[in-house]
């Protein structure tokens, strides 16, 4: 595993506990993260996790939801 490598794992954590919190939208978090572009961010979860940004979050709402 490459530095950089290490470095996107060790953002899309840092995303996935952002939009696990849920008080940032995507675009929100992207930028937290260190993505100037969304796109580029929207990509790299999706290659990450095999779900968009959004579709996360969603998911993460719901799951707070049944919570409750």
């Amino acid at each position: 595993s490459s530095i950089s490598q290490y470095i996107i794992e060790e953002r899309m954590k840092l995303a996935a506990e952002m939009l696990r919190n849920g008080t940032l939208g995507v675009n929100a978090v992207a930028e937290q993260v260190g993505y100037r572009y969304y796109s580029n961010f929207h990509l790299a979860f999706k290659k990450y996790f095999g779900c968009t940004p959004g579709q996360y979050h969603e998911e993460q709402i719901k799951k707070g939801e049944k919570q409750k």
